[in-house]
């Protein structure tokens, strides 16, 4: 267990949410959490995959990728 002091307009929020999922408080933190790293984490390889693009680089729509999946 990690010990987490939480500001005081935050935790009622916590409360409800837990209440509302029916989950303890405990693990709709760490539901949050997981979240907030899964959404450092989307930005990263965002900015990894956009710094590997290069000038050169060509994209397709989804409607032609589409075309050429579906006609393979």
């Amino acid at each position: 267990r990690i010990p987490v002091t939480l500001p005081a307009d935050i935790e009622p929020l916590l409360t409800l949410f837990a209440k509302k999922h029916h989950m303890s408080l405990s693990q709709s933190i760490g539901l949050f959490l997981r979240y907030g790293l899964e959404h450092v984490e989307d930005e990263y390889f965002g900015t990894l995959a956009d710094d590997l693009d290069e000038k050169t680089t060509s994209f397709i729509s989804h409607e032609a990728f589409w075309d050429k999946t579906l006609s393979a």
